[in-house]
């Protein structure tokens, strides 16, 4: 059976925000369903491209924050490729 998948990193402002980075939310949608799962990782909201899902910058954090975040991806396409190939239902939960 064949299944789309969409993988969107984003930021999102906390209720109590005060000057603290936003923290990263992965959502994850498999045909119709939606999941949203916190990365336990953050950013500042000014350097946050929204439009990339990407960290902007070149210091050693960002690289890291986004290699954190590329990583995520390839693992989940991977395991969604993989599940595919095998046959086995796709779901979010």
């Amino acid at each position: 059976m064949r299944t789309s998948i969409s993988l969107l990193f984003r930021t999102r402002k906390p209720k109590n925000y005060k000057s603290d980075p936003f923290p990263v939310y992965l959502r994850i949608k498999v045909d119709s369903q939606r999941c949203k799962i916190a990365m336990s990782r953050q950013c500042e909201p000014n350097k946050w491209n929204s439009q990339a899902g990407r960290a902007k910058g070149t210091k050693e954090d960002i690289k890291q924050l986004n290699s954190f975040l590329d990583d995520t991806q390839n693992k989940i396409l991977d395991l969604h490729r993989q599940m595919t190939e095998s046959g086995d239902e796709v779901t979010i939960y």
